[in-house]
């Protein structure tokens, strides 16, 4: 797996997470929160522009309470 197909990955990965927390009606602030991480960590992960360790995928998908699967 390349470069570009992790620059893929972490744009899904990203819609799918902004998708999903709009679906439960929750802000970025709100969600980042919850997961007790700096909002503008949370803001970078949801645009794409940071990394996520599976640690973080998964408290993310717990509160957005959808599959880590789903959320790739």
């Amino acid at each position: 797996m390349g470069t570009r197909d992790f620059g893929r990955l972490a744009k899904r990965l990203a819609l799918n997470m902004r998708r999903r927390r709009r679906q439960l009606g929750l802000t970025q602030e709100a969600t980042a929160a919850e997961l007790a991480m700096a909002p503008r960590r949370y803001q970078q992960i949801e645009a794409g522009e940071q990394n996520v360790t599976l640690d973080t995928l998964a408290r993310i998908s717990r509160v957005l309470k959808i599959a880590p699967r789903d959320l790739l």
